[in-house]
């Protein structure tokens, strides 16, 4: 067991230039047809023209020559991370979007084509692909599935597909019951039972996201993943499930009012240069989102627009603690600082942590003068094994020794002076 004292008064919050918008529902006549990536996009014309054209691109990863006809085998770039995206089918979205707007019909063909390709060459127990069925990777394609109801109705081959993707979601066994990949499932499971009308469906998804809920915010609005990221990815889909619910005319069950507090977290974690801090899963580069309205936005905007944070010494029993000298009412973003540490669950408890115990991250006077070293991409790559590790950490460790993911780092004791 590690014990760790903190002693740190220090630095800062976060500028950004993005935006975060919830997008208005595009799907005409699915109300559950919506989120993060089933939205109207400001890039949708030039993505579903490459798409036209045989070109996919999907997050973080280079462009790829898509077949006319895909095995659905295809591992290009040999990352399983990418492999789940493509597995999803969500990057289709874009052509259906499109394909509605300007009532192309050849944009609706190839979105409706490749989805029943995809249906005919995986079927549940015996797929191509070894992620085709990993769950929240059904909970995703469940969710485009509603969606292709829009462009096609009725049909036999869409109504049969809803019905094994809800099963398989409604299985027990296939179900994550942690994280958000759980979220994913019961996102996935809601939107299809409302949009078919099965309360068995809709109603086991509102259960469980809220026994989910119940364990993964905790009541001061923090993640259990372990990572800064996945804090925001939790707050967005959290938010989403929330309206799901409401949608689909039920009442949403669990502690919602932690949502809002998650947010709190957020403005905590964005440093003075507008990134937030890379615990975990977190990309070293990963701009604050400005949240509406919330003090996640005055951070994210250099205090542009938002209300003001009141706390410049936050300590979440989690594992996270945050220091500054000033928000941006008193202090410009080259004058302030920011110091956190990392202390509290073992690692096996965090989905998306890493071997981080005791780790520090500081900026101060314009620049990152101790960095933790984020997220590089999924899957057990080499590269991806050293920046979990403790060698790739701002940690107290001892040479000869293995670093044990199993024990828990409490904090012994905080003391904040002006």
């Amino acid at each position: 067991m590690r014990r760790i004292l903190i002693t740190i008064t220090l630095c800062v919050i976060v500028a950004s230039g993005n935006t975060f918008t919830a997008a208005a529902d595009d799907s005409e006549s699915e109300p559950q047809c919506f989120g993060s990536y089933y939205d109207t996009q400001s890039n949708d014309e030039s993505v579903a023209a490459a798409l036209m054209a045989g070109k996919l691109t999907l997050p973080t990863f280079g462009t790829w020559n898509l077949p006319a006809h895909p095995k659905w085998t295809e591992d290009p770039f040999k990352n399983r991370n990418w492999v789940q995206q493509f597995q999803t089918l969500r990057w289709l979205d874009p052509l259906r979007r499109e394909g509605q707007r300007l009532n192309d019909q050849a944009m609706l063909n190839r979105y409706t084509g490749l989805i029943r390709e995809w249906l005919s060459a995986n079927p549940y127990g015996s797929s191509k692909s070894d992620l085709a069925w990993y769950d929240m990777v059904v909970g995703s394609r469940s969710l485009e599935l509603v969606c292709a109801k829009a462009v096609a109705g009725t049909a036999t081959w869409l109504s049969t597909a809803m019905t094994k993707h809800a099963k398989v979601l409604s299985d027990p066994d296939e179900y994550a019951t942690v994280g958000n990949h759980a979220l994913y499932q019961d996102i996935g499971l809601l939107a299809l039972g409302c949009t078919t009308s099965t309360p068995a469906w809709s109603d086991l998804a509102v259960t469980r996201s809220s026994k989910l809920l119940e364990k993964s915010v905790d009541d001061q609005g923090v993640t259990d993943e372990g990572s800064t990221n996945y804090q925001l990815l939790n707050y967005i889909r959290y938010s989403e499930m929330k309206r799901h619910v409401e949608l689909c005319g039920l009442t949403p069950q669990g502690p919602f009012e932690r949502i809002p507090l998650m947010t709190d977290f957020l403005s905590q974690a964005t440093q003075p240069n507008g990134r937030m801090v890379a615990f975990g899963d977190t990309n070293a580069i990963t701009d604050a989102k400005p949240i509406p309205g919330t003090v996640a936005e005055y951070a994210a905007t250099q205090g542009a627009s938002g209300p003001v944070p009141t706390s410049l010494f936050t300590v979440y029993k989690r594992g996270y603690a945050f220091s500054r000298t000033g928000w941006f009412d008193t202090q410009s973003a080259d004058e302030q600082a920011q110091a956190a540490i990392r202390f509290g669950p073992a690692l096996k408890l965090a989905i998306h942590g890493h071997e981080d115990a005791g780790a520090v991250s500081y900026y101060a006077m314009g620049s990152q003068l101790l960095w933790t070293p984020g997220y590089n991409l999924g899957g057990a790559s080499d590269p991806r094994r050293y920046v979990k590790s403790n060698e790739a950490q701002n940690v107290i460790d001892i040479p000869g020794l293995t670093y044990n993911s199993a024990a828990t780092s409490p904090l012994g004791a905080t003391l904040t002076t002006p």
